[in-house]
């Protein structure tokens, strides 16, 4: 019975990596002439103007995503079309690796290869990667070197090569999407701190990030006076959101052009909301945030923007939204109660989920604007939360003898 369950699971995984290949190439074809993405047409201009003689050259943008762009794109004229392909393939190609990973955890941590079954289900037929894949992005690239470093580090580190490929793997994040790669490397101080991994391993990953995007940032530093100027975009564009559309011309720039900045995001958070406004978007913006997280795996955004409109502050917008958290909580009290009468819970489950709720913390007050697509390096971790409580749910539930009662009869 264990050899049929062993030749089992492998095609069941095919079967799935197949149904999620297969989605996303339908999801380029419906996309193959709509506009690109702002964004992605901001890339391409980035990528033509990128030079391979100036690898580590002054942008708000991210060197190696630049000129993977424009390795890609460039012998074919810098299409849309080629962007959008590039990115449906690195996509695809996301859901083999992440298999591995998956089973490569299950083996380090004991956990069944049903849970990893389960995993990949969720990360091949979720609606919003498959949407998200020819988009002509960089969040698909950006979820697999994350999920690279959160196995590794799930899984304990214990030999150098594991402890290399994490450091590499930051490293190239780094160069990607610099502001998850610092977090990352937060996430490595964590676990060193719980005594999970040892000391080298936040260090080696530091030194990586440090040496790979270290030259990028002191050409900002040359030519826009900052260090981090690439997060001072970022923090100036959540700043203009709240503004009137006078204050967001006078900022406005063209596309690829690096924008002027306002302020950095610590005066973002002290001075411009200051410590209660920011507890106060925090405490209201989290809860919609992981809300949005869970539905938008299963519901597209193209069905709930066309039934429900684009602003997100309207009426329909917050009863869905409430409506939807309740529906979470209730199956989520659920779901706990019955795990109780499971016994405990592994700890891969608790640091799993300790990775998510860390994860949409720095999103959180920035949930009326921020699109779900950052957080979309989250999901693989969420997938492997829901397979480790569905795996626990299929055992009976453990019942707890009565106590033995001593009375002279059983003493004699």
């Amino acid at each position: 019975m264990l050899g049929d369950h062993g030749r089992t699971w492998p095609r069941t995984a095919l079967a799935l990596i197949a149904a999620g290949t297969g989605l996303r190439a339908l999801s380029l074809v419906v996309s193959w002439n709509r506009p690109l993405d702002p964004d992605a047409s901001e890339y391409l201009l980035l990528a033509k103007r990128y030079s391979f003689a100036h690898p580590w050259s002054a942008s708000f943008r991210e060197p190696l995503w630049r000129a993977a762009v424009k390795l890609v794109t460039g012998p074919w004229g810098y299409s849309a079309h080629s962007l959008r392909i590039f990115t449906t393939v690195v996509s695809i190609a996301t859901l083999p690796i992440a298999w591995r990973l998956f089973r490569r955890l299950g083996a380090a941590r004991g956990i069944s290869e049903g849970v990893a079954l389960v995993a990949l289900a969720i990360v091949a037929l979720s609606a919003q990667l498959v949407r998200e894949a020819p988009r002509g992005l960089r969040e698909d690239a950006c979820l697999l070197l994350f999920l690279v470093i959160a196995v590794t580090l799930l899984s304990g580190p214990r030999t150098l090569r594991s402890t290399g490929s994490l450091a590499g793997a930051v490293g190239v994040l780094a160069v990607v999407r610099w502001e998850l790669a610092t977090f990352a490397v937060g996430l490595t101080v964590l676990f060193a701190l719980a005594r999970r991994v040892a000391w080298r391993v936040p260090l080696v990953a530091g030194l990586a990030l440090v040496l790979l995007s270290g030259p990028w940032l002191l050409a900002n530093r040359h030519r826009h006076h900052t260090l981090l100027y690439n997060s001072a975009v970022h923090a100036t564009f959540y700043w203009k959101q709240d503004q009137s559309d006078a204050v967001r011309s006078r900022y406005a720039t063209p596309p690829a052009v690096d924008p002027p900045i306002h302020l950095t995001w610590s005066q973002y958070y002290l001075d411009y909301l200051g410590v209660t406004g920011t507890a106060k978007r925090f405490a209201t913006g989290y809860p919609k945030l992981a809300v949005k997280l869970v539905a938008s795996q299963a519901v597209p955004r193209g069905a709930a923007v066309g039934t429900l409109g684009d602003d997100q502050r309207s009426r329909g917008w917050k009863a869905t939204l409430a409506l939807l958290g309740l529906c979470v909580v209730l199956a989520l009290a659920l779901v706990a109660r019955r795990l109780r009468r499971s016994g405990p819970m592994p700890s891969v489950f608790r640091e799993c989920a300790a990775v998510v709720v860390l994860a949409l913390a720095p999103y959180a007050v920035l949930a009326r604007f921020v699109e779900m697509r950052v957080v979309l390096f989250a999901v693989p971790l969420l997938a492997l939360c829901v397979g480790i409580a569905a795996e626990r749910l299929r055992k009976p539930a453990v019942e707890t003898a009565p106590p033995l009662v001593y009375t002279r009869t059983t003493l004699g």
